[in-house]
């Protein structure tokens, strides 16, 4: 193996933790965790060390105009969860009369977050009032049935992600380093963008069999569709 400075092996081993369940596959992932396992060993590196090294990719804000003033509360909710399900954090503003969401974090992370939160704010309104309507709700009944399938079909996604992460940090410890300092590097950057930032609190009405629906909905959803690149070309799965 060639000779290499210690940043040049972290370097390396931060490229090797991207390889994961939810962008290659299972060969892929082992040979980058063998890899990244020998790294380890050979430089006698641990987690920490990693840690303290940063993730190399940049951070950004990406911004989905909603084109109304006022919003349900559900999509604020579902974009959260999906915020949270790709490392991300979400904060809505208003401007020039229209609403918008902004996605922060890093670049790879934002670009699939935005792209599924947009893919589920079309699908689960139709998903969710279809099933409004066969237990008979109309009007604002029917808006509420809603508003709670919808935010309970978020959070079972977030729930899935969370998993999917947890399965591949336990297997590659370079990944787990990783997503710890992702997560360090996303405060600071939010904290400087937004250093009065607060959590907003939003109305989730309880209706169990609309709760029950939504989980179910969110539970079936496939994740593994593709984000195209840039050229349409050729896409990235969610998860594996």
């Amino acid at each position: 193996m060639a000779n290499r400075t210690l940043n040049e092996v972290k370097s390396l081993l931060q490229k090797l933790q991207r390889f994961s369940p939810r962008n290659c596959t299972q060969q892929e992932f082992e040979t980058a965790s063998l890899k990244a396992r020998r790294l380890l060993e050979e430089y006698q590196l641990s987690m920490a060390d990693i840690a303290a090294h940063k993730s190399g990719e940049e951070l950004e804000e990406q911004s989905v105009d909603l084109q109304r003033k006022r919003v349900p509360c559900w999509q604020n909710q579902l974009a959260v969860n999906i915020a949270y399900g790709f490392q991300c954090t979400v904060i809505e503003s208003k401007a020039a009369g229209t609403t918008y969401l902004k996605f922060l974090g890093h670049v790879s992370d934002v670009e699939v977050a935005k792209y599924f939160y947009t893919m589920l704010a079309r699908l689960l309104p139709g998903m969710a009032k279809k099933a409004g309507r066969l237990e008979g709700r109309t009007g604002t009944p029917l808006r509420r049935y809603v508003n709670t399938f919808i935010v309970h079909a978020g959070r079972e996604i977030n729930r899935r992600l969370a998993e999917d992460r947890t399965v591949a940090t336990r297997a590659n410890s370079v990944e787990k380093a990783l997503v710890v300092v992702k997560g360090h590097e996303l405060d600071s950057f939010v904290r400087k963008l937004y250093p009065s930032l607060r959590n907003k609190r939003n109305t989730v009405y309880k209706i169990d069999s609309a709760a029950n629906a939504g989980r179910e909905a969110g539970s079936n959803i496939p994740l593994n569709r593709g984000v195209a690149s840039g050229n349409g070309n050729s896409s990235t799965p969610l998860l594996a």
